[in-house]
């Protein structure tokens, strides 16, 4: 049978023992949930970062060459490179060519002949993008780490 417990008793581990827990709880799970901040905003980070140093240099240029007239052009221009060095980042150091137009089925085949180094790279690009198991999956085979199939 339930014995009513003292309000005291109940007042504890309202008060003490439940936020005491939490944080416990939160305590061991930071090192996880900074991980994956990182993980999912790492590329975007340094795109922004791409961008805002090609967006300063025209800025740059445009200033040294005093060319009000030059505007759209500039303009243009910026748009352009900016569109150009999302692309490319977002293949940075990767070791295969044109990964993102790849299928699953091809850059599974190409993997077998990366470094352990190239295989960490895709695996961290396919954690932040596209999550295929496929991909995870021989990743995490070739290198024995089951990190490689999350």
């Amino acid at each position: 049978m339930d014995e009513e417990r003292p309000l005291y008793d109940e007042l504890l581990d309202v008060v003490v023992y439940a936020p005491i827990g939490a944080a416990v709880r939160v305590a061991n799970a930071l090192p996880d949930l900074i991980r994956e901040g990182r993980s999912r905003i790492e590329g975007t980070v340094q795109v922004a970062s791409l961008m805002g140093r090609l967006l300063a240099g025209q800025v740059r240029r445009f200033v040294d060459a005093g060319a009000i007239e030059r505007t759209r052009e500039v303009s243009s221009s910026v748009t352009s490179d900016v569109r150009e060095a999302v692309v490319r980042s977002e293949n940075a150091g990767l070791a295969i060519e044109d990964y993102e137009s790849l299928a699953a089925s091809t850059i599974v085949t190409l993997l077998s002949s990366l470094s352990r180094e190239d295989l960490e790279n895709v695996r961290r690009y396919e954690q932040a993008h596209r999550q295929r198991r496929t991909v995870l999956g021989r990743i995490a085979q070739l290198t024995g780490d089951p990190r490689g199939a999350r």
